[in-house]
């Protein structure tokens, strides 16, 4: 499934290679973008591609990658890992991870396997002018690797989504999905950092503007899962000042290169299921609300944690209402995970559930139930494509598993037909 051409050439005078688009905007790609027939957004994210999470990658990490200490325990973050190997080191050995953790034929795969767009999740070292002599990341050209699955997923005539998944500063604290285990969030506490995003931003969007290999990117995430459940000044001061500030960034850098108006990105940010400082729109004017998206991230397990059956999650699940007060939207991160007490009880009650691939359709149905929630919105990209042999029941998180244990079905349109709700 390809692209129509018009996708690919320039606009009235415009020097963009983008013509900036939803799958659901039929005036620019309904006829294109028909893997499945559909106009939803049907996806995975590249997971552990360009910020390895190490509990998900625990071989690669470990093994491959060589990130521990000499007692043998791992690095908990890409920061960790590049101070204790030093520079050069880190540099290849996240070279030879970001040449082979995603390929061509993943890409192909995902394809075959129904889907229609990619996540991919970068940090703002990408840029790598930006990290400051006393920070601690990897450094070897990833903006190429980045053009390279870019250019994989066009050819394949998938939509691509970028996320600034990690923030200068860290937007969280502890967690290794922002490159560096910080002892608090500095994100939001300096004009140093954010002013490092911005500049993280304007670049991306050159580069998206600037050559073919990127010419189905659509929409650029200006910051994955900031603080939650706060209305501090800290998420106050991100949805009345960075959100803004970001969109006029962007939006500045693309007049400057000839974009036309409707050919700009979509900017996203998470939505306010989130609860991240109230509505993410509040601060902007009806200028800057234009070609935006909305991203919900919801991952069941905690919905389900008391479940006692796994038609019961199914249930909770069909009742899992994901509207918002903002749209369009989609749900960005969600996943077939939930707690479970052990292995051994094989009729999955009473809070023990059996591994998934030994109850695939009742699986199968939990997901439907997830899907077709998700699709009354815009769609869907699961986390995550791949994982490590390591992690046990990989196909809570890993959709190529899932795949090959048969709980998710190649043809999306029969695995939404289930209808399990």
């Amino acid at each position: 499934m390809h692209l129509v051409t018009s996708l690919l050439l320039l606009l009235g005078g415009s020097t963009s290679l983008v013509k900036a688009w939803l799958p659901t905007d039929q005036s620019r790609s309904l006829s294109a973008f028909t893997n499945g027939n559909t106009t939803k957004i049907r996806g995975v994210n590249l997971g552990s591609h360009f910020i390895v999470e190490p509990w998900m990658a625990y071989g690669e990490w470990v093994n491959m990658m060589g990130c521990k200490d000499s007692s043998g325990n791992q690095y908990r973050s890409e920061w960790d890992c590049v101070q204790g190997l030093g520079q050069d080191a880190a540099n290849a050995v996240f070279k030879k991870h970001w040449q082979t953790w995603i390929t061509e034929e993943d890409i192909s795969t995902m394809v075959e396997c129904g889907l229609n767009t990619i996540r991919i999740l970068v940090g703002f070292w990408m840029k790598e002018d930006l990290v400051a002599d006393d920070e601690y990341y990897p450094k070897n050209n990833a903006i190429e690797d980045l053009q390279n699955v870019c250019r994989w997923a066009t050819a394949a005539g998938m939509y691509i989504i970028i996320d600034l998944h990690g923030m200068p500063g860290a937007q969280q604290k502890e967690q290794p999905f922002t490159g560096r285990w910080a002892d608090q969030p500095y994100f939001y506490l300096s004009d140093y950092h954010s002013g490092r995003a911005y500049e993280f931003l304007e670049w991306m969007v050159e580069k998206v503007h600037s050559s073919d290999a990127f010419s189905n990117v659509g929409a650029l995430e200006i910051i994955n899962e900031p603080l939650q459940l706060t209305e501090n000044g800290q998420t106050a001061w991100m949805v009345e000042h960075y959100y803004p500030s970001a969109v006029d960034r962007i939006r500045a850098k693309e007049k400057s290169l000839g974009v036309a108006e409707g050919d700009q990105l979509h900017i996203m940010m998470m939505d306010d299921k989130w609860d991240s400082g109230g509505n993410p729109t509040r601060s902007l004017n009806s200028t800057q609300k234009q070609n935006l998206l909305f991203d919900d991230h919801n991952y069941e397990a905690y919905l389900v944690r008391n479940a006692a059956s796994i038609p019961d999650m199914v249930s909770l699940a069909c009742s899992d209402d994901r509207q918002s007060s903002v749209s369009p939207k989609i749900v960005g991160e969600w996943s077939l995970m939930f707690w479970q007490t052990d292995n051994t009880n094989s009729n999955g009650t009473n809070g023990t559930f059996t591994p998934m691939p030994a109850h695939a359709a009742e699986y199968s149905r939990w997901f439907s139930a997830q899907q077709r929630r998700y699709e009354e919105l815009d769609g869907w990209v699961f986390w995550t494509w791949k994982t490590d042999a390591v992690l046990r029941d990989e196909e809570m998180w890993s959709y190529k598993k899932a795949v090959d244990a048969g709980i998710i079905s190649k043809d999306l349109n029969e695995q939404y037909n289930q209808n399990p709700c």
